[in-house]
């Protein structure tokens, strides 16, 4: 297994502990839960952490994923947490989030 094989499981890893972290909320109780907000922040910000280990080559053999958005939401989370909009990482946790563990596993399956 080579490295971005590795990190790309490791996102799935994170990946997979959303749900547990969401479990029992909908969009109005997430929105009031700053505890779970901050817990699945951070579970987005290690993803993106994750997502700028990849290498650059990697990254452009697959263009399909928007890997610097990824990024720079990580950005976001850790350098300006403050201003981050709680419902469109609601809408990031619902629809984005479940596309990226698609991608992930659509690239892993083609190697």
């Amino acid at each position: 297994m080579n490295r971005d094989e590795t990190y790309l499981k490791t996102i799935l890893r994170e990946i997979s502990s959303i749900p547990s972290l969401m479990r029992g909320y909908n969009k109005e109780s997430f929105l009031k839960s700053e505890k779970t907000q901050k817990a699945v922040c951070m579970t987005l910000l290690n993803i993106g952490e994750l997502v700028k280990s990849l290498s650059d080559e990697f990254k452009q053999e697959n263009k399909s994923v928007q890997w610097k958005e990824i990024a720079g939401l990580r950005d976001l989370a850790a350098h300006k947490y403050h201003s981050l909009n709680m419902e469109r990482i609601w809408f990031t946790v619902k629809k984005d989030i479940p596309e990226l563990k698609k991608s992930i596993y659509a690239i892993i399956d083609k190697k």
